[in-house]
């Protein structure tokens, strides 16, 4: 728990925030004529490879840099909509005997892996000599786990739980941050007045070193919290969640009738059985929601539509059942903190000097899909291109 304390999130700021920078300047490059076509995603996983890196183990990948790690290399290729070997990993899980196949991609998954072991082996011997704050620094992630599990066993982390720590880190923190900030830029660029008002918001700021505080409080940047809202209520990074309960009745909303024609208000269920819950649906469904539910309308969030009728019903934050909930929900809980300081900072960064618009069509026409891949990479319609906005610099 200390590593995702409300202090460590704090400290995870500054390096979302520099790499935002980063990319606001070579922008300013790009787009200092007439603008510029940008494949946004790219960008956006730079963003968040360097910041998870750097703010979880003090590892720099230096991708605005101009080095291509191999967690970015393995999901960003071209075909990564709909290449079969880019599911291999979660098809593994329910045919393990792929694991046998030959190709580039299991090529590719190794080096992820012996990678990902070379950051952690170095990690855990800068930590066997004592420099777990001075070598890693005094806020990662990895440095506040490994004081912890000192104060309370006298031992630090074991090489194998380094690695398992920064696995998590780098698959589960990279893949979902990466994928929703996508999805608030393309958003915004099929919104124009919503990402006018965003702007008009930002631009009431003189700089652009908005504190943590001064960011995560709705009362300062309304509009920003209602935008991250609305992002992730639409655009979930895990469509639903499996769990496995106990022997229950579940309770259905109102009753059906079975087959034999008698009503059924209730649905029994034994233990151990897997029940799916549809997040995605559940966060588009006009029956929580309202008949605009599948609109991006971040005023929801400030009209106190979003949190009064059915949507009450719902249990979660503000009544987002985007991370899920419950008791043992507590890394979901953590990776949420994790992905609103990510989408605050960076929005406040790009939003306020950038327009956005859906490069080569109707905003409102063009179809966007969620590619069948792990991160879910933003394709245009079913030609499986990556999503290309028109960035043109604010006048202002």
């Amino acid at each position: 728990m200390p590593a995702f304390s409300n202090a460590a999130m704090r400290s995870f700021h500054p390096f979302f925030s520099n790499c935002a920078h980063k990319c606001k300047n070579t922008w300013d490059i790009l787009t200092k004529d007439n603008g510029a076509a940008i494949e946004i995603q790219t960008w956006m996983n730079k963003i968040s490879i360097d910041s998870i890196g750097q703010g979880g183990f003090s590892h720099d990948f230096r991708a605005f840099e101009g080095e291509q790690p191999i967690v970015a290399k393995m999901f960003d290729a071209d075909d990564a909509s709909t290449s079969f070997l880019n599911m291999l990993p979660t098809l593994l899980l329910f045919f393990p005997w792929l694991d046998k196949l030959p190709g580039q991609r299991k090529k590719q998954a190794r080096r992820l892996g012996e990678s990902l072991k070379g950051i952690a082996d170095e990690v855990w011997a800068r930590a066997r000599k004592g420099e777990v704050s001075d070598g890693m620094g005094e806020t990662s992630v990895m440095s506040r786990l490994m004081r912890a599990k000192g104060s309370e066993s006298g031992l630090q982390l074991s090489r194998e739980e380094v690695l398992d720590e920064i696995t998590v880190l780098v698959l589960a923190g990279y893949i979902t941050t990466s994928t929703t900030l996508t999805w608030a830029l393309v958003e915004l660029a099929r919104n124009p007045d919503a990402q006018k008002k965003l702007r008009d918001e930002l631009a009431q700021y003189d700089g652009d070193q908005l504190s943590y505080d001064e960011l995560m409080n709705n009362s300062i940047l309304p509009y920003l919290d209602a935008v991250t809202h609305e992002t992730l209520r639409l655009h979930p990074a895990a469509t639903e969640v499996e769990r496995a309960i106990q022997d229950d009745l579940i309770p259905l909303s109102s009753p059906v009738v079975s087959a034999s024609g008698a009503p059924i208000s209730q649905v029994p269920v034994p233990r151990g059985t897997l029940v799916a819950v549809p997040i995605a649906a559940i966060n588009r469904s006009p029956r929580f929601w309202g008949p605009d539910a599948a609109s991006f309308r971040p005023e929801r969030w400030l009209d106190g539509a979003a949190e009064s009728g059915p949507a009450e019903e719902l249990v979660g934050h503000r009544h987002l059942i985007t991370f899920a909930n419950g008791p043992r929900t507590f890394l979901v809980d953590e990776e949420e903190k994790l992905m609103w300081c990510a989408l605050q900072t960076v929005l406040s960064v790009l939003a306020r000097h950038f327009s956005f618009e859906i490069d080569g069509g109707n905003a409102q026409k063009v179809t966007i899909l969620r590619g069948r891949s792990l991160p879910a990479r933003m394709i245009l319609g079913e030609n499986g291109k990556p999503v290309t906005l028109k960035v043109t610099r604010d006048p202002a």
